[in-house]
């Protein structure tokens, strides 16, 4: 038997999804073909070898959206160990969950409050009233 641990995949959240929510929590996000995108990465990443996207630029140098190929995980089994008994259910991606998220990167300097925050139609990030820090990048 093969315990996936993964977030679970149904419904599907896709990168789309995910700058979608984005823009609805008060980010400004702009589409763009892939080899823009790219090149400008590049460029940005490239000005600074200390740049935390560095070691990951090599992902991308290639066609990335045509040469990734990822196998599906399959996290029913894990499901079923950890909710059994527990009334613990795995919180499904979306506007909830990426908005804990985005408050916490928020709350810890290393995003910027959303520019179109308390707009209307804007999502508002949930208060995160613990205290919390980011882990910092380990220089060794």
């Amino acid at each position: 038997m093969v315990y996936h641990v993964t977030h679970p995949n149904a419904p599907p959240f896709r990168f789309n999804d995910f700058f979608q929510l984005l823009a609805k929590f008060g980010y400004k996000v702009a589409t763009t073909e892939y080899i823009s995108w790219r090149t400008a990465l590049m460029d940005y990443t490239l000005k600074s070898q200390d740049n935390a996207l560095f070691p990951l630029l090599h992902m991308v140098m290639d066609d990335l959206p045509t040469a990734t190929k990822s196998p599906e995980l399959d996290d029913t089994h894990t499901q079923q160990v950890t909710v059994q008994g527990s009334g613990f259910a795995t919180p499904r991606m979306g506007s909830e969950l990426i908005g804990v998220y985005l408050a916490y990167l928020v709350k810890v300097g290393f995003l910027d409050q959303p520019p179109h925050a308390g707009q209307e139609g804007v999502l508002v990030l949930p208060e995160i009233k613990e205290d919390v820090r980011i882990i910092e990048r380990s220089r060794g």
